[in-house]
């Protein structure tokens, strides 16, 4: 199945959407979901196969080196069904995949050897994404550590942008790099912003509403107060779904920073070497200057220099 899958990708482009998540994945999935028929009419098949709903995750195992053989088999699912759509271009998927191991990411090479990928990353202001990731872990109810300073301690290396591409890179090359900055400079419709990075640059989408809604950083302490009893799972969700409701009522309201000066100061001076390497390789000038806030720091230089 191996050989004969390669050769129903040989001469194609696939293009691999790998995250990271909070960058707006969920409703490019939605997007992609639901434009699929339209796509294929323009010779871009976004396969069913290794889609549990949206997204190819079933696609992506963690902490996992080498591909389970079910997967394999899903993946060459997903071979069959571009095969036979008779389009040139493939999509997949799915956030996990910036978080997949070394030997992974080398069979997936493997199998797509004979073919044109690009890897699509999309990355934010760091400050941003943490924040972003941890009320996403407050709200699902995954391991939070209590806090965000404990959060950013446990899982900072998650965050380095340079270390999630770096097998990416190492198997596929610095050219089937396409790095995208999630901002509302860049990016106000998703959708469409991830179309023009694919070459579908006059593709017209609906545009997709917030797809995985937030909770606001004045809600976390009730959510915190409820994970430190004894309550059930179902309960703690209808406790969540109205602070949900809420939050979106509210957010225009919302003035409460977890993140205070220290910690921000922290998390840039973590990522600036890192961020400032990937940032010079792929983006563009607009682009740098607003991820490295290249502009606010050279006027704080110019009011050092002239006011000490």
């Amino acid at each position: 199945m191996f050989n004969s899958s390669v050769q129903k990708l040989a001469g194609k482009t696939v293009y691999l959407h790998i995250g990271i998540g909070k960058t707006g994945t969920s409703a490019i999935q939605v997007t992609l979901s639901n434009d699929s028929d339209s796509l294929l009419q323009r010779g871009y098949c976004y396969p069913k196969a290794g889609r549990p709903g949206v997204g190819h995750h079933n696609l992506a195992k963690l902490r996992c080196d080498i591909v389970p053989d079910d997967i394999q088999d899903t993946f060459y699912q997903v071979a069959g069904e571009f095969h036979e759509s008779g389009t040139d271009c493939m999509v997949l998927s799915s956030e996990y995949f910036c978080f997949l191991e070394s030997g992974y990411i080398r069979w997936i090479s493997e199998l797509f050897s004979l073919s044109n990928v690009k890897v699509v990353f999309y990355i934010r202001d760091h400050v941003d994404l943490i924040l972003s990731t941890f009320l996403q872990w407050v709200k699902v109810g995954d391991d939070y550590k209590g806090d965000i300073v404990n959060f950013f301690n446990a899982y900072k290396a998650a965050f380095d942008y340079e270390t999630r591409l770096r097998p990416w890179i190492d198997f596929f090359g610095e050219d089937s790099i396409i790095l995208k900055l999630y901002d509302k400079k860049f990016s106000q419709d998703i959708g469409s912003h991830f179309y023009n990075s694919i070459g579908l640059n006059d593709f017209k989408s609906p545009t997709i509403l917030k797809s995985n809604p937030s909770l606001l950083p004045e809600f976390f302490d009730i959510i915190s107060a409820v994970d430190k009893i004894s309550i059930e799972k179902k309960t703690r969700q209808e406790i969540v779904d109205k602070l949900l409701l809420n939050s979106k009522k509210f957010k225009k309201c919302s003035t409460l920073e977890l993140i205070d000066p220290e910690l921000k100061s922290t998390i840039y001076n973590t990522y600036n070497s890192s961020n400032e390497r990937i940032a010079n390789e792929y983006l563009t000038t607009d682009e740098k200057i607003v991820f490295l806030k290249e502009d606010i720091q050279k006027k704080r230089s110019i009011f050092t220099r002239f006011f000490g």
